[in-house]
């Protein structure tokens, strides 16, 4: 008897944890910088330098850099800038990892706070999440055929499953360079003091060997000007941008491509009269690339012969299937009270915002407490505005505010152990005064998200053949009427009274393999 088998390619994730660190250290301002009496604003960004994995841990090395944006009472200009980093090297217990393994990390800053000590010194604090997630792929072999039977009677039951794989698995990175011309009612740029970079409105779209990526890129820039006692300007605009990543994949693939900035640098240049009046960004963006191939896999699940005693070799495995990857979008609105501690708002001048989830609970069939077939997210987003205040001593403010939203998401047939993966983003964000210190702020959340089913098959690995034992079937009769019962199918009747389902069919003239409970069938055996 030969076994025709096929190698199939799988993967699963092996764990993922979720951890916070905390950093802390002491920055002296350098002599170059003015005193420090006050923080405006501060921003970071987390720069994973190396991840290593070990036997049950993985080792992450990086840093998170911040810059701030203060002020200072003494001098002519009071609005200065600074910044730094901060260092960490983590190791986190993850069971299941192994030397080798490739670990994806996903990070996130809970929280950025900066002190003042003296007009020389500050202190940073921040609470970073990292997640680490390690996938096994691997390859089994299922048996789908059965070789040459003439010699022999032999019935096998095929089945058939849907298995999503990994098609591809890969890290690139889009380029982006852009000139902004500044509006002819702005002053020429004398020094950049802050500036804001995010992405919006991303989306890919997979064509044949290639993935294109699109979206916006919303810029803020606070800068100073060359006249002497003037206001400071900003510039609050959007830029699209597109690209395209060779890739091999095919138009009817699924991606889940994950796009952060990696980093983002907005310079003053000379235009064609030698003034400075163009901001150029020189923008870097980070893809994290999986692109998922679907395959429907028909393996032999069972069998058996009327001439001889067959004993499949059985082994269960693991496998994932996507049940669902779409985006939905929530509207979320506030109306944000300003603390009048810093004067009066006298103009908005910018804004920008993230979308940050607390919380992700998958309604199951057996789940009560959130709706059956849904996804229920909850969380902030965090939105930073910047206005002039009527404080002359502070006239450029930022408030940092967080508008909760909850958010439901359709995912039919979901249980409580698949894996859910959301990947949330801005569409739109904008803030207008709706009163004395008081801003509307209106924003579209997408929350791109992928199901992953995690299931379980016996599959034969191979099959051992021995003599029939004639004492254990000399008491199943020759020729029999059955009763169908609930449950019962021709292979399962034919395998009982060894004999094979085309037997069945055709001594009962049926025309099909259904069967109803109550049918009466004659069944003849053919074992010798």
């Amino acid at each position: 008897m030969e076994l025709l088998k096929k190698n199939i390619h799988m993967n699963r994730l092996k764990n993922r944890i979720l951890t916070q660190i905390t950093l802390d250290d002491d920055f002296v301002l350098p002599d170059i910088k003015a005193d420090i009496d006050g923080v405006i604003s501060s921003e970071g960004e987390v720069v994973i330098d190396s991840v290593r994995a070990g036997e049950g841990k993985v080792n992450i090395r990086g840093k998170l850099n911040f810059r701030i944006l203060y002020q200072c009472n003494s001098g002519e200009k009071r609005l200065h800038n600074m910044s730094s980093s901060l260092s960490f090297d983590e190791n986190m217990l993850l069971d299941g990892a192994t030397d080798g393994d490739t670990v994806n990390i996903k990070w996130d800053i809970e929280d950025l706070s900066i002190g003042i000590i003296n007009t020389r010194k500050i202190s940073a604090r921040a609470v970073v999440s990292l997640e680490a997630m390690v996938e096994d792929i691997y390859n089994i072999e299922m048996v789908t055929e059965v070789g040459d039977t003439t010699s022999q009677q032999m019935d096998s039951l095929k089945k058939t499953i849907d298995v999503s794989q990994i098609a591809v698995s890969k890290r690139d990175i889009i380029r982006i360079k852009e000139e902004l011309d500044i509006p002819s009612n702005k002053g020429n740029i004398y020094n950049i003091l802050w500036n804001t970079v995010r992405l919006k409105n991303t989306a890919t779209k997979l064509m044949e060997r290639q993935a294109h990526i699109n979206g916006e890129v919303s810029v803020v820039v606070l800068y100073e000007v060359e006249e002497e006692n003037a206001p400071v300007q900003w510039i609050d605009t959007v830029v699209p941008f597109s690209g395209v990543v060779e890739v091999d994949c095919t138009a009817d693939m699924i991606p889940d491509i994950e796009i952060n900035i990696a980093s983002a640098n907005i310079s003053p240049k000379p235009d064609n009269d030698g003034e400075q009046r163009v901001l150029e960004l020189d923008m870097v963006v980070d893809l994290g690339i999986k692109i998922y191939s679907e395959e429907s896999i028909s393996f032999i699940s069972d069998i058996y012969s009327t001439s001889a005693k067959l004993i499949p070799v059985t082994e269960k495995v693991k496998y994932n299937t996507i049940l669902m990857k779409n985006m939905s979008k929530a509207k979320i609105n506030d109306k944000l009270k300003i603390d009048g501690a810093n004067g009066t708002v006298m103009q908005v001048l910018g804004s920008d915002g993230t979308v940050k989830i607390d919380e992700v609970i998958v309604g199951g069939a057996d789940e009560d407490s959130v709706r059956a077939g849904a996804i229920t997210v909850s969380g902030v987003v965090a939105v930073n505005i910047l206005y002039i205040s009527s404080d002359d001593y502070k006239p450029i403010c930022v408030t940092k505010q967080v508008i909760p939203f909850t958010h439901e998401i359709e995912a039919y047939g979901i249980s409580n152990d698949a894996m859910v993966f959301i990947r949330p983003s801005l569409e739109q964000l904008s803030t207008a005064m709706a009163g004395n210190n008081e801003i509307e702020a209106k924003a579209v959340a997408v929350f791109d998200t992928l199901v992953l089913s995690c299931l379980e098959e016996e599959i034969i690995r191979d099959v051992t053949e021995e003599p029939l034992d004639l004492e254990e079937i000399k008491d199943i009769p020759c020729m029999a009427g059955y009763l169908v019962k609930n449950g019962d199918t021709l292979w399962k009747i034919a395998k009982k009274y060894y004999t094979t389902v085309d037997s069945i069919k055709k001594i009962n003239d049926l025309k099909s393999n259904t069967i109803k409970e109550g049918d009466m069938l004659l069944v003849v055996k053919e074992s010798i």
